[in-house]
């Protein structure tokens, strides 16, 4: 560790678990992570390594002009029940 602070612009001392966590947080998906970590279930790497939050893609609500939606609104949207309702 000393001489890899010494001979780098690394200037926070880490260990290999650190490295761990990094590449299962930087893995594309939990599934990912779980096989570089070899861990027998995803529930393991996930309460343990990772530690970035998961990206999610954005409500459909908003994609089909319905303008501004309260969370509530969002969470419970129903397009069946919204169709008949306007």
């Amino acid at each position: 560790m000393e001489r890899g602070i010494a001979e780098t612009d690394v200037t926070v001392p880490f260990n290999e678990h650190d490295i761990r966590a990094k590449a299962a947080n930087d893995a594309e998906d939990l599934e990912h992570a779980r096989a570089l970590m070899s861990h027998a279930s995803t529930a393991t790497t996930k309460r343990v390594y990772r530690r970035k939050p998961e990206v999610v893609a954005p409500l459909q609500a908003n994609k089909k002009g319905l303008g501004h939606v309260s969370m509530t609104q969002a969470l419970c949207y129903d397009p069946a029940v919204s169709a008949t309702t306007r």
